[in-house]
């Protein structure tokens, strides 16, 4: 084993060579691409949850549509419940999930992990008063529950007084100094204001977003568009 030192910081030759390989391998799904794209046609039915959609998947939606021009992707925005179900009867090819939001239920391959925080608006206390305001996903959310079981763990008293389907919705809320939210940590709109305990709040558990497949269902189309994703989720890992 060897060390180099980079930027004041000690980099194993491992770590190197992990960097290189992922390149190569990064080259050579872009080399076959290149000839893969004009024969590739087709659609797909992504499934994918409204605020993941306008975080997460721009960057590897625009490059999946570079590489393969002539697929067309159809996306459905629906809480995750919602998108199980429909990798069961059929009509989602593949879907972006919470993991463990239907009955434990964990299958499918995880792409990203990171915390749940507490949120509001930067320009109201509206987090100081009681009962607490809460701005949520409307019913069936995972991140709803946890943040109704946290507050009854912690013994203070809430008050629901807005739910939605759309991080849109919730982020006008939010801005409106309506009242608090529970959000992924990397779906936290720019200048809204993220709180922790120091404020008052207890505090929440990680999550994880997996992707998943309808059974039984192979195609190169749904091949290319996966390996799309899992790269893109990994390289926003790499990069945090």
């Amino acid at each position: 084993m060897f060390n180099i030192i980079d930027d004041n910081r000690a980099v194993t030759g491992g770590e190197l060579l992990i960097g290189h390989a992922r390149r190569i391998l990064r080259a050579h799904r872009q080399a076959l691409d290149a000839f893969d794209a004009s024969a590739l046609t087709g659609n797909v039915i992504l499934g994918c949850p409204d605020d993941y959609v306008c975080t997460f998947m721009p960057p590897i939606l625009a490059r999946f549509a570079e590489a393969y021009p002539q697929v067309c992707v159809e996306v459905i925005c629906e809480v995750s419940r919602q998108l199980l179900d429909r990798l069961h009867t059929g009509t989602v090819d593949m879907a972006l999930v919470t993991v463990g939001t239907v009955n434990g239920d964990d299958g499918g391959t995880v792409v990203h992990h990171e915390p749940l925080v507490w949120v509001t608006s930067p320009r109201h206390c509206v987090h100081e008063r009681e009962p607490l305001p809460l701005v949520l996903y409307q019913s069936g959310c995972m991140f709803r529950r946890h943040a109704l079981a946290a507050l009854a763990t912690q013994g203070r008293s809430s008050r629901m007084v807005y739910t939605s389907l759309s991080i849109t919705g919730l982020e006008a809320a939010l801005r409106a100094g309506l009242g608090v939210s529970v959000l992924g940590k990397s779906t936290v709109p720019a200048g809204l204001r993220i709180l922790g305990e120091r404020d008052g709040f207890p505090p929440l558990p990680d999550y994880s977003i997996a992707l998943r497949r309808t059974a039984d269902r192979e195609s190169p189309i749904l091949d290319r568009l996966e390996q799309h994703i899992i790269d893109g989720f990994r390289e926003l890992s790499a990069g945090s």
